[in-house]
């Protein structure tokens, strides 16, 4: 019995090799992208055709600055601790809108979790960047609310620092598709204005 037993546990896929990819991906989703690394980012995308182009920095989760180029015109959005700001025109800041801190950082946490625990698909497989071996993990994630279709996303890591140096995805939202693409740097001395 122990024989029969022992052989039909050899036939068996090992979960580490089989689920690696599946794991590399679904922790990326769980946790932030840079954790306590200030960092910033050049996305370029679409939604319902619409171009955007938008420079973005992170000293946390809860303190960025947005600066949109494209559409043109639109003013910069601070984000400090649960309020969202607009410039003042007098070189300062004023609140639009404020949200609890405590249900926007459970808010992020639980997104990150489904997203994480919604990973359908997985795939990693080695590309060149700029002359240096990087990791692409891609994959697909099955619907979370709010979002409404499953949404594909695409990340290269850099191996030595463990950090994305780029990310993609895409997905459908009230019918019309919506598309992004990351390039990440990390910026340690990142000083960023406070309201």
């Amino acid at each position: 019995m122990r024989l029969i037993k022992g052989i039909f546990l050899a036939l068996l896929p090992l979960p580490a090799m089989a689920d690696s990819c599946h794991d590399q991906l679904a922790d990326i989703l769980a946790n932030p992208l840079y954790s306590d690394i200030p960092y910033e980012a050049q996305a370029v995308g679409s939604i319902g055709g619409m171009e955007t182009i938008t420079h973005q920095q992170f000293l946390s989760d809860t303190h960025s600055l947005i600066k949109t180029i494209t559409p043109a015109g639109l003013p910069d959005t601070l984000f400090y601790q649960g309020g969202t700001y607009h410039p003042d025109g007098e070189g300062g800041w004023k609140l639009l809108y404020e949200t609890d801190l405590t249900t926007y950082e459970k808010g992020l946490e639980d997104t990150r979790q489904g997203r994480s625990q919604a990973v359908l698909i997985a795939e990693c497989s080695d590309i060149d960047v700029d002359g240096s071996l990087h990791t692409k993990i891609s994959g697909t994630i099955d619907v979370v609310p709010p979002f409404q279709s499953e949404m594909q996303v695409e990340y290269v890591i850099n191996p030595e620092t463990g950090l994305p140096v780029q990310f993609s995805y895409a997905y459908t939202m009230n019918g019309m598709q919506a598309e992004s693409r990351f390039e990440y740097k990390a910026l340690p001395g990142l000083e960023l204005p406070t309201p």
